[in-house]
């Protein structure tokens, strides 16, 4: 997945002193906080490690057709895509 780009964020962030993200679009108006890029940073970590793997998302809509649970969030992917 996207770990190095993730670790970019989490530094910018920190060097910031950014308390909150507001990410839009897909997510509406939910704010997110440097501990959850981290914790996202982490399950990616974990999911490219085989430590973590995805379960079969039936009847999701998309492409993304795979889904790894995190602490209050849920990653999507393609298992066509895979993680890189």
């Amino acid at each position: 997945m996207w770990i190095h780009r993730l670790q970019k964020v989490e530094e910018y962030l920190k060097e910031n002193d950014i308390k909150f993200l507001f990410f839009g679009h897909r997510n509406g108006d939910n704010l997110e906080s440097p501990k959850r890029v981290t914790d996202i940073k982490i399950l990616c970590s974990d999911m490219h490690s085989g430590k973590v793997e995805g379960i079969k998302s039936e009847g999701y809509n998309g492409s993304y057709d795979v889904m790894a649970d995190g602490d209050g969030f849920l990653l999507t992917y393609s298992s066509q895509a895979g993680i890189k």
